[in-house]
């Protein structure tokens, strides 16, 4: 794998890591605290250690899975903490078009959340990753994109979960959570954008992501708690932490856990929030996950 970078620009060759896996895992978490897995392996690919957030990204190309063809994506980071990065047309609509189409053919039910976060006015189907074309060929470019050879050898039963797929309903979010503890270990969110609404863009939020030199160092709050009320002061509208409006066919993907810290350390600064959404919002997640993933 080979990268160069310019002042403003990068050309990226992206192939497929020997060892990747990409499939449905099934099981359940045992409920205990995952074992570390080798240090280097949470962290974002060799490939992105140039970039940083600013005017600079990454140029790469994938193929569609609808048309053969291939497509551009520009490779944007967006923060420091977390290690968060946004690829610009990684999605063709015909793509994004696909998997709500797919999703619509299941019966959507309302979404819940374990734990109590507050999720409102949406609606969830869940796309067997070995059942759907679109689906499997999307999280392999995720695996060879973003993922470490390391973390996906690592453990018994680490991968991609099932796909889920989120319709909101005009003034549906999800309030602040974090994906992942030190039990459910989805270690990388991929967030893909499928419409546009017509009336605004769509928000997420990271209220707590820092992009200035003391980010790798900064403090990671204790708990849910303490992230919670270091954000409750904070704003989107004044500006504050990681404000993202994707495009239709774009996708945000960050890592939930610290590299550097001992043991298996969530990221508390990873939490985020679907912003209510201006008309009806379709959105799909990704996660893979270490140890062995839930049973959906």
């Amino acid at each position: 794998m080979t990268a160069t970078l310019t002042l403003l620009a990068a050309s990226l060759s992206l192939a497929a890591e020997p060892g990747l896996r990409v499939g449905s895992f099934f099981g359940r978490t045992s409920g205990a605290v995952l074992p570390r897995p080798p240090p280097g392996s949470l962290s974002p690919p060799s490939h992105f250690d140039p970039l940083e957030p600013g005017p600079y990204f990454l140029g790469a190309s994938r193929t569609d899975s609808m048309s053969g063809e291939p497509r551009d994506v520009q490779i944007e980071r967006l923060s420091i903490r977390p290690a968060c990065f946004q690829l610009h047309g990684f999605l063709s609509d015909a793509e994004c078009d696909e998997i709500i189409r797919a999703a619509d053919a299941q019966t959507m039910e309302a979404a819940t959340t374990a734990g109590g976060d507050p999720r409102i006015g949406c609606d969830v189907a869940w796309l067997k990753l070995d059942e759907h074309r679109v689906v499997q060929a999307v999280a392999s470019d995720c695996a060879s994109w973003l993922l470490r050879a390391e973390a996906v050898a690592w453990g018994r039963g680490s991968g991609f979960e099932n796909l889920q797929v989120l319709r909101y309903r005009r003034g549906g979010e999800f309030k602040l959570h974090h994906d992942a503890n030190e039990v459910h270990a989805r270690m990388l969110t991929v967030l893909m954008y499928l419409n546009e609404p017509e009336v605004a863009y769509v928000a997420t939020w990271f209220p707590l992501a820092r992009s200035d030199e003391h980010a790798k160092d900064a403090p990671n709050p204790p708990s849910r708690e303490a992230a919670l009320k270091a954000a409750a002061s904070l704003s989107p509208e004044r500006g504050d932490g990681l404000l993202v409006r994707p495009s239709k066919g774009d996708c945000v993907a960050f890592y939930n856990f610290l590299d550097e810290a001992p043991g298996l350390t969530l990221d508390r600064l990873a939490m985020h929030a679907g912003l209510p959404a201006p008309g009806e919002k379709s959105v799909a997640a990704l996660w893979f996950h270490l140890g062995t993933p839930f049973v959906r």
